[in-house]
């Protein structure tokens, strides 16, 4: 079992100090986890790493999988299980498929993207270790904040260190 690393949260006054601070930090000893502001910025979560995920992927292989498998099942239901005669119309009538296909579709991506979201955000986490920081609760008033791991362990120089690029406090988080 890995030794649990502390985290850092870097709480800085305004939108300048962080952005300074993300050009000021080491990468090669201290990685970026999550920034938390009380506004979205573009700019930021760029800088951070929050680029794309796999939501829509992962919606749309959903979708077509319900759908392929609604489409399968009604197919066999007419073709294998109960064949019906119907007026001389063939027996794969693909029309008549179309509405349950396409809402089975629907219901499966649906499905699909709520238990990726779930997934991707760590839900259900009824307790997070941030939430014992004093200061973290004002990240959703007018506070800024960054989150950091150390690379190897400790960071070299400590609070003092991190207070160095312009934070106004750093609390230590541990997982």
């Amino acid at each position: 079992m890995t030794e649990p690393r502390p985290r850092y949260l870097l709480n800085f006054a305004d939108e300048t100090a962080l952005k300074s601070a993300l050009d000021r930090l080491p990468s090669d000893k201290l990685e970026i986890v999550d920034a938390f502001l009380p506004f979205g910025d573009e700019e930021i979560a760029e800088r951070i790493g929050a680029g794309r995920n796999r939501l829509n992927l992962v919606t749309l292989v959903g979708g077509l999988c319900g759908a392929g498998f609604i489409f399968a099942l009604q197919a066999y239901s007419f073709l294998v299980a109960y064949p019906f005669d119907s007026g001389g119309r063939p027996s794969l009538s693909w029309p008549a498929f179309l509405i349950p296909t396409f809402e089975i579709g629907v219901l499966a991506a649906v499905l699909a993207a709520a238990i990726a979201m779930f997934r991707a955000n760590g839900l259900p986490r009824y307790h997070h270790p941030l939430f014992e920081v004093p200061r973290f609760e004002r990240t959703t008033q007018d506070e800024l904040a960054l989150l950091v791991r150390s690379l190897d362990g400790s960071y070299p120089g400590g609070r003092d260190a991190l207070l160095s690029f312009g934070a106004t406090s750093v609390s230590e988080v541990w997982e």
